[in-house]
């Protein structure tokens, strides 16, 4: 009762707050988080939520609260035994596994790989209308993760648009049921159209990791032995689909895990990693002269050639990482974390009973005016390594943080330095065409964060004459 929140009516709670569904709430979100302290609580229904901003609260329990809570739950007809939302148990065991189809070694071997979707991207962009990048980039950066992280050509792929229909429709049948207090009830859910429609989303999925499977299996079984390279195949094998496969011919991982793990994969490294580029576009449109500055970096590093990039340019693009991690602290594409205490925690003068719902709101903590000063000035400088060290490591968290943070962290920034390297290597974002400011971007709010009026920028290719 000491923790202040808004009105609670018997029964339902505060979840009269919610009517406005995913349009109106991180609109709510944000009112809430600027009208009461960074510690304040709501009930919804039976359920206490506990919202927190404060960095240190936040290194309390992310690091150490490892159960996501039963709204996750709620997406178990399509992520059903994956890193969301598999038990403690599995998760562990799990992790451990997909860790090693990540490590240095492997994300060297996917440059060329993203180099080269990348470049057929900025093929595609030449246009003299403005364009939703968005749809375009989310094409590519999952016909990459299929052959980056399924050692597969998208091209021998059939069905791809349907998995992306799928999971763009399967979001909006979660929020649903999010929303709806009666589906969220698993008796109701049951009998309900949209877990048929869900039911049919998840069997095509699975048939589309079964096409990744067996076109994978087909080429290997037709590579001469004595034309691999030793050491680049070693590493091949590290890739994620390879190694789940080996480890399912040694009996230490079931097909069927190998099922519920891949969509997840293919799911988050290429929607989010399409969002936060489309952002950082959205940026570069609105601040010419941090695009150019972005530019200047990219060709004091290539010089007059026409090379693609190598692992070492990437990794030397520091002002690059900094306006992509200036764009994702302004606009997380993951507008917020949640846990499930296991057990009473101290926060601040409150003790916060076991089975609390802990609400970690990434967009306010990342505009937090006390912690990032005129937090709506895009200032990549922020990510300096000397100004770093001034924060608290918590107060910028887009990929979560502690022992359940995103795996795909590593591949993510890879592959949006590469797009984004490759694309105002070639192109000047002349416009933003729906907004005048950051301020004025709106977000449809749930498990990722999407811009109300898409991603429209218009593109005007660069002159391609070279100084001498």
């Amino acid at each position: 009762m000491k923790i202040p929140g808004p009105f609670n009516f018997p029964i339902i709670g505060a979840a009269y707050l919610l009517l406005g569904g995913r349009k109106e709430c991180l609109n709510v979100m944000l009112k809430l988080t600027t009208q009461y302290p960074p510690i304040f609580k709501m009930w919804i229904g039976p359920d206490l939520y506990v919202s927190t901003t404060r960095p240190e609260d936040i290194e309390v329990i992310l690091p150490n609260v490892l159960n996501k809570g039963e709204i996750y739950d709620l997406a178990k007809d399509y992520f059903n035994g994956s890193l969301l939302i598999a038990p403690l148990n599995i998760w562990k065991e799990h992790r451990k596994i997909i860790n090693q189809t990540f490590n240095t070694n492997v994300l060297k071997s996917f440059v060329p790989i993203l180099t080269k979707y990348a470049n057929i991207l900025s093929d595609n962009l030449n246009s003299s209308e403005p364009k939703d990048i968005f749809p375009v980039l989310w094409k590519f950066t999952f016909e990459s993760a299929c052959e980056t992280l399924g050692d597969v050509d998208a091209n021998l792929l059939n069905e791809k648009d349907t998995f992306l229909s799928g999971i763009f429709r399967f979001e909006d049948l979660l929020t649903e049921r999010f929303f709806n207090p009666f589906l969220q009830s698993d008796f109701f859910w049951k009998y309900s159209a949209l877990k048929k429609e869900a039911t049919i989303i998840s069997k095509k999925a699975r048939d589309f990791v079964e096409q990744i499977i067996r076109i994978n299996r087909c080429s290997k079984s037709n590579i001469s032995q004595q034309t691999q390279d030793v050491e680049y195949e070693s590493v091949k094998k590290k890739r994620f689909i390879n190694y789940l496969l080996e480890l399912h011919d040694t009996k230490k991982l079931t097909h069927e895990e190998i099922l519920q793990e891949t969509p997840l994969m293919l799911f988050a490294s290429s929607e989010t990693t399409a969002i936060a580029v489309s952002s950082v576009l959205l940026v570069l449109g609105l601040h010419h002269d941090i695009q150019e500055k972005v530019f200047e970096e990219i060709t004091s590093i290539l010089g007059n050639s026409d090379r693609n990039f190598t692992t070492e340019d990437i990794n030397s693009m520091d002002y690059l990482e900094r306006v992509i991690k200036e764009t994702m602290r302004i606009i997380a594409p993951i507008p917020f974390i949640l846990r499930t205490l296991d057990r009473d925690v101290a926060l601040d003068t409150y003790v916060i009973p076991a089975g609390t719902r802990m609400f970690f709101p990434i967009t306010t903590l990342h505009r937090r005016a006390d912690l990032w000063p005129d937090p709506f000035k895009f200032d990549p400088d922020r990510f300096l390594p000397e100004e770093v060290q001034k924060r608290n490591r918590f107060t910028y968290i887009p990929f979560s943080c502690g022992a359940r943070n995103c795996i795909g962290s590593k591949y993510a920034m890879l592959s949006m330095k590469i797009i984004l390297a490759t694309i105002v290597k070639n192109y000047k974002i002349l416009e933003t065409v729906d907004y005048k400011n950051i301020e004025d971007i709106e977000f449809y709010f749930f498990l990722v964060s999407k811009a109300k009026k898409g991603y429209r920028v218009l593109f005007e290719k660069r002159n391609e004459q070279k100084s001498s």
